[in-house]
């Protein structure tokens, strides 16, 4: 085998150790943020998301508490509403973050669950996986006007 094709090679193996480590290494598999928030706060109830809602307490508040998770999982969007905090992931997972009293309350969703319970929290939220509103998604974008 030539010089040439053992590089090849090598470069190929690194792509593809790449591939499936950043993904798994930076939440793009599995259950979204879970890992992160299971790390971090004190689990309370529920254990997948695909099946029910997961829920996590902080001590923070849900400024804080909201930033935390933002900076350790990198959701695809974030709005806050009526003093709740709520992260949109790309994959498909919903973070809510709540007052809880001395503290927040931490939930997880698959997305359509989570839009479900708090859709008069966050309205429409356009677009499934970070598509914006105002028709950007929509035949070219736009107000929607002589469409």
């Amino acid at each position: 085998m030539s010089s040439r094709a053992k590089g090849l090679l090598i470069v190929g193996a690194l792509l593809l150790v790449g591939i499936v480590l950043v993904p798994i290494l930076f939440g793009g598999f599995g259950n979204g943020p879970k890992d992160w928030i299971d790390d971090h706060y004190e689990h309370v109830s529920g254990s997948d998301p695909d099946d029910e809602t997961v829920t996590w307490r902080s001590d923070d508040d849900v400024t804080t508490t909201a930033a935390a998770i933002a900076a350790g999982t990198n959701p695809s969007d974030r709005r806050e509403a009526d003093g709740r905090a709520f992260l949109r992931y790309s994959n498909d997972w919903m973070v809510t973050v709540s007052d809880d009293g001395d503290g927040s309350r931490i939930t997880l969703d698959e997305f359509d669950r989570g839009y479900s319970n708090n859709s008069t929290f966050v309205g429409f939220w356009g677009g499934y996986y970070g598509g914006g509103g105002g028709g950007s998604s929509y035949r070219g974008g736009g107000s929607g006007s002589g469409k």
